[in-house]
């Protein structure tokens, strides 16, 4: 037994309770107001999935409040311009992508990257084999958040929205991004213009369409509400957990998304990994198909990248002094997984917010 799943197995009691020195990183908090176009998704004639939502916002969309006591800056205009990598935040049409936080769904339509280091021969062997790979619940996952959304939207049946707002516990304005360009917080909607609502990254995770997914930007607290829920949804074997497997499902090169042929929700079945072992295992399988390069197993290609995680309950007591791991270490040779959904909390990769000049945007405005 590794390391990493004693220390994945010798969570306490004692960890599920925040003492007074554990407290959240961050104290500030934005808000982006807007709507959430139903057309976006898939199954209503868009391609965005159950944890990527886009948000059309509103004007004097943006406030942010350094802390519970402090007065809302309202009407900022900061993220106008703005880039993560070259990419804008806000796209022509006024919509900011929101990275649903803290969750993860099955992948509908994922297309893996190329490693770097290969000659121009092995990356179009690597692009012969390469699609929108998916797995199975994809589908089902975002059709049951479209099916959710639409007891709550207004509008024509071609044009249905629901009000929403998105809010994130940050500090500078680039804690906001991932490394994407996409703004990572949570999502509630509401039937009026309240701020009132339903919080549908929880609501994805209690009833069991997507996993919990953590990151060591979230807060004690953030990571906790969402811990309990997947745990909950696990032991009732709710949505997407029926068909969870610990041991790493052989890849198939023939399940990938076709824009032309609708997938049936209610056949989407079939034992699935986390979707981050998946986004991994994707490339892997083209890299040995294509025969470009050759691994032992999986857990061998995994130690050549750099992915590092905390223990939850760990990080939970001890923050970033808990102890490292690689990725690497969560599956043994003979391709079992030693955590379940929930049990790691990952290293966020840093991102840097700029204006149209190319100078970090550092204050809020």
């Amino acid at each position: 037994m590794s390391n990493l799943e004693l220390k994945i197995g010798s969570a306490s009691n004692a960890a599920n309770t925040l003492t007074s020195s554990q407290k959240d990183v961050f104290e500030g908090r934005v808000e982006i107001r807007g709507r959430i176009n139903l057309k976006q998704f898939y199954y209503m004639g868009g391609q965005s999935d159950a944890d990527t939502v886009k948000i059309t916002m509103q004007v004097n969309a943006i406030r942010f409040r350094k802390n519970d006591q402090s007065d809302w800056q309202d009407n900022l205009t900061l993220f106008k311009n703005a880039k993560v990598g070259g990419k804008k935040v806000i796209d022509s049409q006024g919509r900011m992508t929101i990275r649903l936080q803290g969750i993860d769904a099955p992948e509908l339509h994922f297309r893996p990257t190329a490693p770097t280091g290969l000659n121009d021969i092995q990356k179009e062997k690597f692009k012969s084999l390469n699609k929108e790979f998916r797995q199975f619940g994809g589908g089902k996952a975002t059709f049951k958040l479209v099916e959710f959304l639409k007891t709550l939207s207004q509008g024509d049946e071609d044009a249905l929205f629901v009000n929403a707002f998105a809010f994130s516990y940050v500090d500078s304005p680039n804690d906001l991004f991932d490394r994407y360009g996409r703004a990572v917080a949570d999502i509630v909607v509401t039937a009026n213009d309240d701020t009132t609502g339903i919080n549908i990254n929880q609501w994805l995770v209690e009833n069991g369409w997507t996993f919990p997914d953590f990151y060591n930007s979230m807060s004690f607290n953030e990571i906790k509400i969402l811990e309990e829920k997947g745990k909950s949804a696990k032991q009732n074997e709710k949505g997407i957990w029926k068909e969870y497997s610990q041991k790493l499902q052989p890849f198939k090169f023939d399940l990938f998304f076709d824009k032309d042929v609708t997938i049936d929700p209610d056949l989407d079945s079939g034992l699935l990994n986390p979707p981050k072992i998946f986004r991994r295992q994707a490339p892997y399988e083209i890299l040995i198909k294509a025969e470009i390069k050759q691994f032992s197993n999986f857990k061998s290609y995994l130690q050549t990248l750099t992915d590092n995680c905390y223990v939850t309950h760990e990080f939970l007591e001890k923050g970033n002094n808990a102890e490292l791991f690689a990725l690497s270490d969560s599956i043994d040779e003979q391709d079992n997984l030693a955590f379940l959904p929930g049990d790691l909390v990952f290293v966020e990769a840093d991102a840097t917010l700029k204006d149209e000049n190319g100078n970090p945007i550092t204050e809020w405005f």
